[in-house]
C-alpha cells in the first residue's frame, strides 16, 4: 500500500496520524540509505574474489581504498575502488571492465602511475587484500 501526504494511517490507542511530506522523505530516505548500506555489504564481500583474480592476472598487490575501506557512509553510486601494481594499463582497464561485470562498478588505480598524493592516502586509508 503505498501512503502520501496528508492519508490518514491509523496508529496505536486509536489514533490517527497524517504523515506531512517531511515524515515521508525521512521515510523514503532511509531506505535508500538502507539500500546503499545492503549494497556496500554485497560490494564489500566481493573483493576477496575480485583480489584473487586480479593475482591471476598478474597483481602483485591489492589494495581496497576509498569509501569500502575507510567506512564513509555509502551512497548509490558507492563502488570498489582498488588500487593494483603489477598490472600493463591495458591489464588494468580489462579487470576494471571484466571484474564489474558481475559485482558492480570497479575502479582501478595502478600503483605505478598513481600521483604522490592518492599514493599517500592509499598507504594511509586502504586495507591490502591477500597476501602482500
Amino acid at each position: 500500500m503505498s501512503v502520501t501526504q496528508g492519508d490518514p494511517i491509523e496508529a496505536t490507542g486509536g489514533h490517527t496520524w497524517y504523515p506531512t511530506f517531511v515524515d515521508l522523505l525521512s521515510e523514503r530516505i532511509a531506505s535508500r540509505m538502507a539500500a546503499a548500506r545492503s549494497r556496500a555489504d554485497r560490494l564489500r564481500r566481493s573483493v576477496p574474489q575480485l583480489a584473487c583474480e586480479l593475482r591471476r592476472m598478474g597483481a602483485t598487490r591489492v589494495i581496497l581504498f576509498g569509501s569500502l575501506a575507510t567506512g564513509a557512509e555509502p551512497h548509490d553510486g558507492t563502488d570498489i575502488d582498488l588500487c593494483v601494481e603489477g598490472l600493463t594499463q591495458a591489464d588494468a582497464e580489462r579487470a576494471a571492465l571484466g571484474l564489474g561485470l558481475g559485482v558492480g562498478p570497479v575502479d582501478i588505480v595502478r600503483w605505478e602511475t598513481a600521483p604522490p598524493a592518492m599514493r599517500a592516502l592509499i598507504e594511509q586509508y586502504g586495507q591490502q587484500i591477500g597476501d602482500p
